[in-house]
């Protein structure tokens, strides 16, 4: 087996960087589309633009885990263990900071509630249960990936983008069909379904020149929040098909709010088809790629840590300053609370084996 650090490219790598710092924007801004306020003034249009944008981070962290299925498998334990470690600091939060806790054993019945319905702060701990499911079923995957030819491979895409993107896609802009909750509409489905659209790309690499794909991403990356702009004013295709509601919405916030939209899917693939068109090696990109996951499994802790601080400084009204500040705050801390859990492991390692 290859080993690991061996096989980084630091093109894909700074990818999952961008991509990991743009999740953390849908967590620690997106938010505020939601919020009782007007909609379309200057603050709710910077978050939903942003929120918009930063939909297609998740689908690229899906590719990168398609593009290298031929190479080493990501271990078990190297996927439970941050996520076990984090588990504490939650579980610190819950105990000392949510005033709702009144005893040792709630905070522990609430962890366990929203780890099993990937609620409350542990919603995002639904990529920690795909990417175990990946991995399980990974020796499967690649014997099917390896076997198929190409256009076998195109049908099996094209099929389920039908079925794990479209559909959700028409339910969620019409709400004429109850498909969010079917297996086709998971999380889990659309996992493999990029997977095996990041595994074509690694087998087949697209021949678009690289100016056209740029053009193609900066297009679907500005797509998504121009569609949510749309559909939340007074000329909103969504008055058409229900009447019964009124503009303004207040709280409405367009239909791309999802990863498995077709207008996420077409970002994520195209900026992740444009990354794979450069080819460097950068050390320090690298080892700032390596934090990503650790980083992504705690940047919520900060998310409630940061809003916990603003509430108590009477600070509820959250301007794009604060918003903004808050995005990097919450970046940098996760970043740097994995480079220390590393640190520490390594350590302790070390000074078992001598």
């Amino acid at each position: 087996m290859n080993n690991k650090r061996q096989l980084r490219q630091s093109n894909i790598e700074l990818l999952r960087i961008i991509s990991f710092a743009l999740i953390a924007a849908l967590h620690s801004v997106g938010w505020y589309r939601s919020v009782n306020t007007s909609v379309n003034d200057y603050n709710w249009l910077f978050a939903n633009g942003l929120n918009g944008i930063a939909l297609g981070a998740v689908g690229c962290f899906m590719l990168i885990t398609g593009y290298f299925y031929d190479t080493a498998k990501a271990r078990i334990k190297r996927i439970l263990m941050p996520a076990l470690a984090y588990l504490l600091m939650y579980f610190a939060y819950f105990f000392i900071l949510d005033y709702r806790m009144t005893s040792v054993v709630q905070p522990l019945k609430e962890l366990a509630r929203n780890l099993i319905t990937n609620d409350g702060m542990f919603g995002h701990y639904w990529y920690v249960q795909c990417l175990l499911l990946i991995t399980l079923l990974s020796p499967l995957f690649k014997t099917v990936i390896e076997k198929i030819d190409q256009k076998t491979h195109l049908r099996s895409i094209f099929v389920m983008l039908i079925f794990f993107s479209a559909l959700p896609t028409v339910n969620y802009m019409t709400d004429l069909f109850v498909f969010q909750q079917a297996l086709f509409s998971s999380e889990a489905a659309t996992f493999v379904m990029m997977y095996f659209i990041g595994a074509y790309i690694r087998k087949y690499p697209m021949k678009i020149k690289t100016r056209n794909l740029a053009i193609l991403a900066v297009f679907f990356t500005l797509a998504a929040p121009a569609v949510n702009t749309l559909w939340s004013s007074q000329w909103s295709p969504f008055l058409i098909l229900h009447p019964e509601r009124s503009y303004p919405f207040d709280t409405y916030v367009g239909p791309v709010v999802d990863s498995r939209n077709l207008l996420c899917v077409a970002q994520a693939v195209s900026v992740f088809a444009l990354f794979t068109k450069f080819d460097f090696k950068n050390a320090v990109v690298n080892k700032i790629a390596s934090l990503t996951y650790g980083g992504y499994l705690i940047h919520i802790f900060y998310v409630y840590l940061l809003s916990y601080i603003l509430f108590r400084l009477n600070i509820s009204e959250p301007y794009i300053p604060i918003l903004l500040s808050r995005w990097v705050i919450c970046v940098v801390l996760s970043l740097a609370t994995e480079f220390v859990r590393q640190s520490i492991v390594k350590t302790t390692l070390t000074k078992l084996r001598v």
